[in-house]
């Protein structure tokens, strides 16, 4: 089995039984498991992950517990049909119509801004270069943003970042981000009018800064 099959088929697991309120434990013995039945689906997802590499593994496997909110479960086989794909797209959608108030974006806004501050400690950057930073030819928070690491909104925070995202090719942005572009106005005035998002992105991104540059002047 390949590396990535191995974290296929254990956060299937993880999502599977946790969204069933059921415990888990990651599988370390993969001997033989390509004689089981599962493999050949857990192939399939290895190279649908390798297609579509954007494509968050865990809100994959997730989707349809939020869209149907059914506990019966989803089996392995499940998310190789297209019906899984429909599913997570729908998901998507409702999650970008979320109100960033909502119990669910508050946790995202909070998980992204720890993102962050990872990436910007990992990468040796202080909090005011992040939206400046670029991975080949395009800004690295545009990758962050369709890949589901990062949340919108918290980039609402960051004061030049109209500033930037307008500097960049509309081509490009609708290629990377799709309807997501088309979206920023409605967001932007959704993260004016939050009471509790807008505080939380505000305070977060302070603290961030004050930690990185501690960070970076011990290095």
């Amino acid at each position: 089995m390949t590396n990535l099959e191995k974290i296929t088929y254990n956060t299937f697991l993880k999502v599977s039984r946790s969204e069933q309120d059921l415990p888990f434990r990651y599988r370390k013995n993969f001997d033989n498991f390509e004689t089981e039945p599962n493999y050949v689906y857990v192939q399939k997802l290895r190279r649908f992950f390798e297609k579509y590499p954007h494509i968050n593994m865990g809100s994959f496997f997730a989707a349809p517990y939020r869209v149907y909110q059914d506990d019966t479960g989803f089996d392995l086989k499940f998310y190789t049909t297209q019906k899984a794909i429909k599913v997570y797209t729908l998901d998507c959608i409702n999650q970008n119509n979320e109100l960033p108030d909502s119990d669910p974006k508050i946790a995202d806004i909070k998980q992204s801004l720890m993102y962050i501050y990872k990436f910007c400690r990992d990468e040796k950057i202080c909090l005011d270069r992040y939206l400046a930073h670029m991975t080949n030819d395009i800004n690295t928070f545009i990758l962050h943003i369709r890949e589901k690491k990062i949340s919108l909104y918290v980039l609402f925070g960051f004061d030049h970042f109209d500033r930037i995202v307008f500097k960049i090719s509309k081509d490009r942005l609708e290629f990377t981000l799709g309807s997501q572009l088309s979206n920023i106005p409605l967001h932007r005035t959704r993260y004016m009018a939050s009471q509790r998002a807008k505080p939380i992105i505000r305070q977060g991104l302070v603290r961030l800064r004050t930690i990185l540059n501690k960070v970076l002047e011990s290095a």
